[in-house]
This record gives C-alpha cells, structure tokens and sequence, in this order.
C-alpha cells in the first residue's frame, strides 16, 4: 500500500508528513521515509524528515514524583494546607540503539 499517491508534489507530501506525526502514527511516517526517499533521491529533506522522525522515536520521557520541595524546574505540590510536600520533574533520555540508527542513517 503506498501512502504517497503518484504526483503528489513535495508540499502535499510534506503536510502528509505533518498530519501522520501529529497523530504520532510513527509506523506510518517509517512506511513514508522510504517511499519519499525513492521517489525523491538524497536531499536535505530526505535528511531532515529521518533525523526528525528517529529523533521522536528515541525519545522517552519520564515524569518523577518524589517528597523533593527545592525543584527549580518542575511542578511543586502542595498539600491541602498549603504547605510544600513535593514535586513531580521530567528527565529525557535517548534510546542508544536508535539514535545509533540515525547517525548510521544520516552521516
């Protein structure tokens, strides 16, 4: 099943792109990357849009809740007094193995 109609200009591909990453349909947006790729050639674009969309697959992002009241970025919770009595932080990983994909796929 081709994603991409014949035809289809580079803006009509690119909102294509948009619209399947903003549902977070990433299988979808790994069935475009090649099918654009092949009717495309190396471009830029081509870079781009796989540099974008293996960056959104490796990242994972983990939210903390912890008794920690001395967070400078974060969501400081209060109880029903209104006292302190802690915090929820993120932290943002990579996943090696992906990101290892896209150096290969990219450089």
């Amino acid at each position: 099943m081709s994603l991409l109609p014949h035809g289809m200009g580079t803006v009509q591909r690119l909102c294509t792109f948009s619209s399947v990453v903003k549902a977070k349909r990433h299988g979808s947006t790994a069935q475009i990357h090649p099918q654009w790729e092949q009717r495309a050639g190396q471009s830029g674009d081509i870079y781009a849009a796989w540099c974008n969309l293996l960056l959104m697959e490796a990242r994972h992002e983990v939210l903390q809740l912890s008794a920690d009241t001395a967070v400078n970025n974060g969501l400081l919770l209060t109880d029903s007094t209104g006292n302190k009595a802690g915090s929820i932080t993120d932290q943002v990983y990579y996943d090696a193995k992906t990101m290892h994909k896209l150096y290969q796929k990219v450089c």
